[in-house]
């Protein structure tokens, strides 16, 4: 449920309730006990229309009755439960992602009214083995237990309890996002036709060996996360890799076919036997060099093999480190070269540096790029974009909560009394309350200090 009401809503007994503009009533948490739970049609007199986001999210609810006139059931709504069978109610509409994820489902039916599901609704439900769908709906079919667009082109949800192996049928364009998500799948066909791999379709599963066939041409963020992945092929047709694609499997060499021109991010880190990258020659926008994935005019480092760790020297040219591209690397020390302009999010997240010496020509600094290192000194270029390397999260100069020293034009010391939340204007020090000031939390801007901080 949400922690913080808005200025609007109220409790109505154990409910948390808002009154909407057609003076209807929505959902918003709940406080009371958990076990079986039938939520009333109408509130204070007022129809009950819409469930929000995470209202009943891990409420202990064992058994539930959503009453006729909810058309509403907003992400993660009833998510993280011990549901083991719900009845969606012929009035609802709308149902968000994750609505009814991490439960005990065994089989759900989607009623004829329901126009637009958000994602897979009943991703982590081991126990569910079939979704039916009533013949009249007309926007999606059910196939084997499967859940598809109408047109059968997309493929929405599969049931996780239904088995490890899946073969997906040949009238399949799209698997949509998290269709198969934490499901266990351990084997998968998958048909020339597809061309799209939505983001975390596969995220969690167990795929040893997985081949991408030609017709795929895009794979969207995420979508084969954590599924102990240790063989991997890319074939020719691929166009675009979106971040984490492929992040926390065990690869440990990873080809990029020709045909690929889009990488975002780096959709390979955190694998951690991974020793190396190859390109094919061909490829007009990336290469290899020495193993560390480069762009094809090596001024982007994309990323680099997580098994190496040590020391690494940036080579001459390179003006931007891509996001996440040093992510968990066992990094202890690196040297960057003075044509070095921009290092984005995450680049150097959750490494053993202790030390840094930021070039004069770097002017941008993603969010939480040097966060989990053991640093103790940051020699920075008093040009940095400082609104964006601090102002977006403190974190990137964390770690175990403990901030390391940051200086300015090697020498001059930003004092802690200069920084201000960037909310209130009020001056500062994370160290006196650092609950106050979590690392997380971006509200934070830099004033340029002259004086000497020795």
């Amino acid at each position: 449920m949400r922690k913080y009401p808005n200025s609007r809503s109220e409790y109505a007994g154990n409910y948390l309730v808002i009154k909407k503009h057609d003076g209807n009533i929505a959902i918003l948490g709940y406080r009371g006990p958990g076990g079986k739970l039938v939520i009333p049609a109408a509130i204070r007199g007022l129809p009950v229309v819409e469930i929000r986001k995470s209202a009943f999210q891990k409420s202990h609810l064992t058994e539930l009755t959503i009453p006729y006139g909810v058309t509403i059931i907003g992400a993660w709504a009833f998510s993280h439960n011990e549901l083991a069978r719900v009845i969606i109610p012929p009035s609802v509409n709308y149902i968000g992602k994750m609505a009814f994820g991490d439960n005990q489902l065994r089989e759900v039916t989607i009623p004829a009214g329901v126009g637009k599901i958000e994602s897979n609704p009943f991703s982590s439900n081991p126990l569910l083995e079939s979704i039916s769908v009533v013949p009249e709906n007309p926007a999606y079919t059910s196939v084997d237990g499967v859940l598809f667009s109408k047109d059968r082109r997309t493929l929405i949800a599969f049931p996780p309890g239904k088995g490890s192996g899946y073969e997906i049928p040949p009238w399949v364009i799209t698997i949509g996002k998290s269709a198969f998500a934490w499901s266990s799948i351990s084997r998968l066909d998958i048909p020339p036709s597809v061309t799209s791999i939505e983001e975390t379709a596969f995220a969690g599963n167990y795929l040893s060996q997985l081949c991408i066939p030609s017709g795929v041409a895009s794979l969207g963020a995420w979508a084969f996360y954590n599924s102990h992945i240790t063989s991997l092929t890319l074939c020719r047709g691929l166009i675009n890799i979106d971040n984490w694609a492929f992040s926390r499997n065990e690869l440990s060499r990873i080809e990029i076919p020709e045909s690929v021109v889009s990488i975002i991010g780096n959709p390979f880190n955190y694998n951690p036997g991974l020793e190396a990258f190859s390109v094919a020659p061909e490829n007009p926008s990336y290469t290899s060099v020495d193993g560390v994935l480069f762009s094809k005019n090596h001024r982007v480092i994309v990323a680099y093999p997580t098994v190496r760790g040590g020391h690494y020297t940036v080579p001459p040219g390179v003006k931007l480190i891509e996001q996440g591209a040093f992510y968990s690397c066992n990094l202890s020390s690196v040297l960057f070269p003075q044509s070095l302009r921009s290092i984005l999010k995450m680049a150097f997240a959750w490494n053993q540096l202790s030390e840094l010496t930021i070039p004069p020509n770097v002017s941008r600094i993603g969010i939480k790029a040097f966060e989990h290192n053991p640093l103790t000194q940051v020699i920075m270029p008093a040009n940095v974009n400082i609104s964006a390397s601090f102002g977006d999260g403190l974190a990137d100069f964390y770690c175990d909560g403990k901030r390391a020293g940051v200086y300015i034009n090697t020498g001059k010391r930003v004092p802690l009394r200069t920084v201000r939340d960037r909310h209130t204007g009020e001056e500062v020090d994370p160290r006196t309350d650092p609950s106050k000031y979590p690392t997380t939390e971006a509200i934070w801007t830099y004033e340029e200090n002259q004086e000497s901080a020795g």
